[in-house]
């Protein structure tokens, strides 16, 4: 099994333990693989698969009438339900962030093949000025200098020293240039810091 895992395009490493039934599969960042699709995967080798942990990142949404997490990567919705080792942490996480707030939620996604997919809820973590309030999408135009502060993405700190972190071609701009970037603010994102922007015009000078 760990060998058709491996060829599914996203992933970065497999461990199996046969002793305890268990797969631990890592995903690379920007992956757009579901779980559903791990789960066939396992199913169409032999295997039934389990309860899963998983972490996932999105905007903050509403369906049913209740919280609920949108991977928009990946085309999924998965409702959050409070987890029976966290308890208070669902309500917490709606008074911190509002809809449309990115996200990033780990907990248990429970083997329901006939049911819609609901996440129990262990920890959460709102992705840093991205709290809420619609500015996904949103247009702007930063001048700042590139540094080597991003972790999974390239980013920039602002002449309002605030820190980018940016998605797209920085035509050969390197840390330590100063640069004018135009840009949207991007509907998700596995930078995990700042604002994160998706290039749309980078240069010296501001347009």
């Amino acid at each position: 099994m760990s060998v058709a895992v491996r060829k599914l395009d996203g992933v970065e490493s497999v461990k199996l333990s046969l002793e305890e039934g268990s797969a631990d599969i890592k995903l690379k960042p920007g992956n757009t693989i579901s779980l559903g699709q791990l789960r066939r995967l396992i199913r169409d080798n032999g295997f039934t698969p389990r309860d899963a942990e998983v972490t996932a990142r999105g905007k903050l949404a509403e369906r049913g009438g209740g919280p609920a997490i949108e991977v928009t990567v990946i085309e999924v919705v998965y409702r959050l339900q409070e987890h029976e080792d966290a308890p208070g942490t669902l309500a917490t996480l709606e008074e911190a962030a509002s809809l449309g707030a990115l996200i990033e939620v780990s907990g248990t996604v429970r083997e329901c093949p006939n049911e819609a997919p609901e996440l129990y809820l262990r920890a959460f973590k709102v992705e840093e000025g991205n709290s809420g309030g619609g500015d996904s999408g949103k247009a702007l135009t930063v001048k700042g200098r590139l540094t080597d502060e991003g972790v999974e993405c390239p980013a920039m700190r602002g002449d309002d020293g605030k820190l980018y972190t940016l998605l797209g071609d920085l035509k050969g701009h390197r840390p330590g240039d100063t640069v004018c970037v135009r840009g949207r603010v991007a509907e998700i994102s596995f930078c995990m810091q700042g604002t994160t922007l998706a290039v749309e015009q980078i240069g010296r000078t501001c347009p």
